[in-house]
């Protein structure tokens, strides 16, 4: 018998066969993808770390940082996805906002640099750091540590108030982790809900640390290092309207005039590191106006919001002497 495979009968067999075998194909296309639906980890939004370098910053530092965070494991084994990126080119501003209008974004390093007194245009008198803070979400330093010790305070001990681990309930710990893991296949069986409790309790454990060297940062700091705003002040000088008065009356109402929004990285000496390595603009010999912002998206991730304190606090103790 002959079985032999020619070019005369494969084209025959293509000819009549052509249809079965692209059925044959997208059925193995939604079995895969069906697969991975059941079995796959799909990031959160406080899964995906997100750190934005402003467009007029250089792209040669950001691997050194991504380096430094990954060597000092700031980011807790709940964080899948870690990102870096530039904002290049022209508009980028508006690119910005629309990744952060879908939640991405958890940190910025932006600038705080004077412009030129002969600056006429809008764009060209923009503050970058005041103005992010004028139409975006971003944390006051202030809140972002109170809401990180309102987190931890969900797992301290009845009636305790130092917020260390040792004043932690193991046991509310365990209970939130198997209650917000409901359905992450990472933890299906009990060896691996049994696993992901240490990992949860080593997440907390380091969290209390880093608040409390936070605060301590935040005491002991001095006034340089730190950026302070009035929301929508800088949008009221740059437009010349009472648009914003009311806007920035309850700011001041709220207790929130000159607030402090961000870190002033560039800064910060006395540390291992020099802020350059991790921070410089284009055209700039050090990182001096350099300013680091945390965005503040808690109602989307409240268990992972505080992943940028812990961000902060790495640098902080790279380049300070704190």
């Amino acid at each position: 018998m002959d079985n032999r495979i020619t070019k005369k009968r494969l084209h025959a067999y293509l000819s009549y066969q052509w249809i079965m075998i692209i059925l044959f194909a997208l059925v193995a296309i939604i079995l895969v993808n069906g697969i991975y639906a059941a079995i796959g980890v799909r990031p959160t939004t406080g899964q995906h770390f997100k750190v934005y370098y402003d467009n007029n910053f250089s792209s040669t530092t950001s691997s050194k940082l991504e380096s430094l965070i990954f060597r000092e494991k700031a980011l807790s084994y709940d964080v899948l996805e870690e990102d870096y990126e530039v904002l290049v080119g022209d508009g980028q501003t508006d690119v910005l906002g629309i990744r952060l209008s879908v939640q991405e974004g958890d940190i910025i390093i932006t600038d705080r640099k004077q412009p030129p007194k002969e600056a006429e245009l809008r764009d060209e008198k923009t503050i970058r750091a005041r103005y992010i803070v004028d139409v975006h979400s971003v944390y006051t330093i202030d809140g972002l540590l109170k809401d990180a010790k309102t987190y931890l305070n969900k797992f301290a001990k009845d009636g305790v108030t130092d917020l260390t681990y040792a004043n932690m309930d193991v046991s509310k710990i365990d209970a939130h982790f198997l209650e917000r893991m409901k359905g992450d296949n990472r933890f299906r069986n009990d060896k691996q809900k049994e696993e992901g409790k240490l990992l949860e309790r080593a997440r907390i454990e380091k969290l209390c640390e880093d608040v409390a060297y936070f605060e301590k940062f935040l005491n002991e700091a001095p006034e340089e290092y730190f950026f302070r705003h009035t929301k929508y002040e800088h949008l009221k000088e740059l437009w010349g309207t009472e648009d914003y008065d009311n806007a920035i009356k309850a700011e001041i109402e709220a207790g929130r005039a000159n607030a402090i929004y961000g870190l002033n990285v560039g800064m910060f000496s006395g540390g291992k590191s020099q802020p350059e390595e991790y921070f410089k603009l284009n055209g700039a010999e050090n990182a001096k106006d350099s300013v680091m912002m945390a965005f503040n998206f808690l109602e989307y991730q409240p268990d992972l919001q505080f992943e940028c304190l812990q961000f902060m606090c790495a640098i902080i103790r790279e380049c300070t002497g704190i």
